[in-house]
């Protein structure tokens, strides 16, 4: 395997020859070559047509993916580019306007960057308005005044400018809402297609180099400085990178790697608004795992299946637990989540106990089973998903038992486990040794320790404490850490694969935060209780702990205390949250809301979450929101808000409801991003230039709503599809600015005939398109020869110009796949014109 540099070799690569120089790549049986960068180089193809595996590439590669290059993105290293424009502070330059009749210096590589593009649009700098100079990767062209501005890495220039005591200024596209994606890691289409698993086994092994590299950036930074410093850098300069460009990797997300949709389809929207993309693509195209887009094969396979049976734990609190014939717990959400993506329903097999789930699992009486940690054994019946949720493991003992710091230290003591938990098998495999008994629950291995049967039990952190806190406080506690975790994915039947692609696909598509969410709310259990100061030392009066032993868990707590207030700070500050009760009343907001919406705490608390609304707002899509929080599900969708100062923003969120521990919900949790831009690139890019009405891209994006709207809720709707006749005369006889003036004048009457739900957009040339809600077809028809008869007797251009049209309707069955609906509404088209054209014809 190949793989490909972006630049000269420096920290940005270090992860990948980490990886190689530690085994990595080796362990995954893979022999990497790593191709030094020269100029003159054209990558992308290089990577299309086979003469290297993999490369790294800049944010623009997604420009590549629009000119038909077949290439397709792994992961994005840097979630935030570390491309800023630098200037001295001896220059005078004090904001981005003063760019303009400047020099600026950035070689044609950099210019195509999003972020640096979007930074000058911005601010209506056109690239006739500064002197543009050749790069020559030198910094004293900027110290000796040869440049005011240069373009520079955020991880690498800042340090030549302060070792040699030059005060600069930073430009950083992010600090002005353009934090956009760089160093992807891709391959070719015909790579993966051909060896999957190789593609995957690289991935995965690279990443492990980038986690390795972090976590040891000094000696990271000395292998580049002793074998690959073909820059002659400094070993200060690669640990200050090394630094630098660690924290871009984990910006405002902790999945090294990580590609969100949403931000992808801003940068690639920048770049159409911006006139750089030469063909439109799907976004999804362009990574791995299409975003969970669904092959036709896949398709087909749920259609014939009708739903999926699913097997869990039926007790494993507060994680998943059946109650009353349903599941709870984080895995019905992310069921919930995955049926939304596929449209395919999931339907519980009720079981008693876990040991039953796999066996039901083994005779394939159920086709997943949840939360399902990998064990060798397992793998001769199930295939795995990548985890969503990890969970260490604790030791728990009785309260007079002094802290495990090694767990090897007391393997040889009975510890209990709970039969068939995987737990059993990974300490088994870490700790041969060790003393294993095998109980039926956890409250059964807890109640054995409680009785000194048992020395400890040990399962998933946040499970033991649940049970603790509510049966056992101040008899047992959790006395330490062990090596190992549960990693829990979905257990898919090996016997149907295409099950596990479509899982993967599903997973891949849900974001951090909102699994982070997940993960808060059912882990969000009192788990300092076991470390309360009250009965700390209530138990060290009873007990006449030493005082050694109570310096060392004071200062234990204490190191907790403070790193849970640091980052209760860090939330506060950055994560634009609020909490309300069950009638909707604000109860807590963060500083970084406030500082969005414009109004204080003091302002918010106590007010209705209404009070955000913007007038416009969709009452429907809030109502929604509702009937799914008050089923005690999560929701998540995008509100129109409105600013303090009367001005309009946009947010996505996303909302969970908190339990207390009988499982009643006590309030909401409202997570938002602030998607004002994104809303706004959209509108550019969603409305067609000429009519001032919505595009066929947005036509797409509602039909594809509607479509899983009437998938999952048995809704129903038309599509009507209209064709000016004859247009070509029309622009052959006056000319095509009359044309395009009859186009204007034709969506302003077809936007005053449609009714407020529906919605109505330009398809292309003489062609529009109508999508009516909870409409059949007939009904539709009926609106469709309203029009068409209007038309007919309606003057356009001043009445210079007569016009007719034609009129193809159809509506959604319930059979239909992505495109029946609209192939049959413009085949009815195509026979109205065919049978004379100025009618109105309804598909069959």
């Amino acid at each position: 395997m190949t793989l490909q540099l972006s630049w000269f070799n420096q920290f940005q690569f270090a992860g990948y020859h980490m990886a190689k120089e530690k085994g990595f790549y080796k362990d995954a049986g893979l022999d990497v070559e790593i191709v030094p960068f020269v100029f003159g180089l054209d990558i992308p193809s290089s990577v299309e047509q086979g003469l290297v595996d993999f490369a790294v590439g800049r944010e623009s590669l997604i420009i590549e993916r629009a000119r038909d290059r077949k290439i397709v993105a792994l992961y994005a290293l840097f979630q935030v580019s570390p491309f800023v424009f630098l200037t001295t502070e001896a220059s005078g330059i004090r904001s981005v306007e003063d760019f303009k009749h400047k020099r600026i210096m950035a070689t044609k590589d950099d210019t195509e960057e999003a972020s640096l593009q979007a930074l000058f649009h911005s601010h209506h700098i056109s690239t006739t308005d500064y002197t543009s100079l050749a790069h020559t990767h030198d910094i004293l062209s900027l110290v000796e005044g040869h440049t005011d501005v240069i373009s520079a890495y955020l991880s690498k220039t800042p340090f030549e400018l302060e070792r040699m005591g030059i005060s600069y200024r930073v430009f950083y596209p992010k600090d002005y809402g353009f934090d956009m994606y760089s160093d992807f890691l891709y391959t070719s289409e015909a790579l993966i297609e051909r060896d999957i698993v190789t593609v995957n086994a690289f991935k995965d092994a690279s990443l492990k180099g980038w986690e390795y590299t972090y976590a040891n950036i000094e000696e990271a930074a000395k292998y580049i400085f002793d074998h690959d410093n073909t820059q002659n850098l400094s070993l200060d300069a690669l640990l200050y990178e090394g630094k630098v460009l660690k924290e871009l990797s984990y910006y405002q997300n902790k999945t090294l790697g990580h590609i969100d949709k949403n931000k992808l389809q801003r940068m690639y929207d920048l770049y159409n608004v911006m006139g750089r993309i030469p063909n439109q693509v799907a976004i999804s195209d362009f990574v791995l795992h299409h975003f969970g887009l669904l092959t036709p094969e896949e398709k087909s396979y749920l259609k014939e299946k009708g739903h999926i049976t699913v097997c869990a734990d039926p007790a494993w609190i507060p994680y998943e637990r059946i109650q009353e014939g349903e599941l709870i717990g984080v895995s019905a959400q992310y069921l919930d989540l995955i049926e939304s993506l596929i449209g395919t329903s999931f339907k519980l097999l009720p079981t008693h106990s876990w040991e039953m789930s796999l066996a039901y699992a083994k005779n394939r009486h159920c086709d997943i089973l949840t939360l399902a940690a990998h064990t060798p054994e397992r793998t001769a019946y199930l295939d795995f998903t990548s985890p969503y949720f990890t969970t260490p493991f604790v030791i728990t003992t009785a309260n007079s038992t002094p802290f495990v710091t090694d767990f090897a230290d007391v393997a040889q003591n009975p510890i209990g486990v709970v039969a068939d938990y995987a737990v059993g098998d990974i300490l088994k495999a870490k700790y041969p040794e060790v003393n294993l008994i095998k109980v039926e629950s956890i409250a059964e291995g807890l109640k054995l320790v409680a009785k000194g049967e048992l020395f400890g039990f040990v399962d998933s952190l946040v499970t033991v404490n649940y049970v603790l806190q509510q049966e056992y406080m101040g008899m047992l506690k959790i006395a330490g850490k062990v090596d190992g975790q549960y990693a829990l994915g979905f257990g898919t039947r090996n016997d149907e694969p295409l099950l596990h692609a479509i899982l993967e696909k599903a997973l891949h598509t849900i974001d951090n935060k909102t699994k982070q969410s997940i993960s808060a709310q059912w882990s969000n259990i009192e788990y300092k209780k076991g470390f309360d100061y009250r009965l700390f030392w209530k138990i060290f009066l009873a007990f006449g702990f030493v005082f050694a032993l109570v310096v060392i868990r004071y200062r234990i707590v204490h190191s907790y205390n403070t790193e849970i207030t640091k980052n209760l700070n860090i939330i506060d500050k950055y994560v634009i949250f609020y909490r309300i009760n069950t009638r909707g009343i604000i109860t807590h907001v963060s500083s970084a809301l406030c500082e969005m919406c414009g109004y204080t705490k003091a302002e918010l608390l106590g007010k209705p979450q209404e009070f955000f609304h913007h007038p416009d707002m969709d009452l429907e899509n809030f109502k929604t929101a509702w009937h799914h929080l008050l089923d005690g599900k999560s929701w998540q969708g995008e509100f129109h808000n409105r600013h303090k100062d009367g001005s309009d923003y946009w947010v996505d969120a996303h909302i969970s409801p908190i339990f207390d521990k009988y499982g009643t919900i006590d309030g909401y949790n409202v997570f938002q991003y602030n998607i004002t831009d994104k809303k706004h690139i959209e509108t550019l890019s969603n409305t067609d230039a000429l009519t001032q009405i919505p595009n066929r891209l947005y036509l797409d994006t509602c039909y594809n709503e509607k479509l899983k709207r009437a998938r999952r809720y048995k809704e129903i709707f038309s599509i009507i599809m209209i064709d000016v006749d004859y247009f070509k005369a029309v622009n052959d006889t006056f000319g095509h600015s009359a044309g395009d003036q009859v186009l204007i004048e034709v969506a302003n009457f077809l936007h005053a005939s449609v009714r407020e739900s529906d919605i109505l957009g330009r398809w292309g040339g003489e062609e529009f398109v109508i999508i009516c809600p909870n409409t059949n077809k007939h009904e539709a028809a009926i609106l469709a020869e309203k029009i068409r008869k209007t038309v007919q007797i309606s003057p356009f251009k001043k009445g210079t110009i007569r016009l007719t049209c034609s009129i193809g309707v159809s509506d959604f069955e319930p059979n239909d796949n992505a495109i029946d609906t609209l192939d049959r509404a413009d085949k009815a088209l195509y026979q109205a014109k065919n049978d004379g054209r100025n009618q109105v014809v309804i598909s069959a």
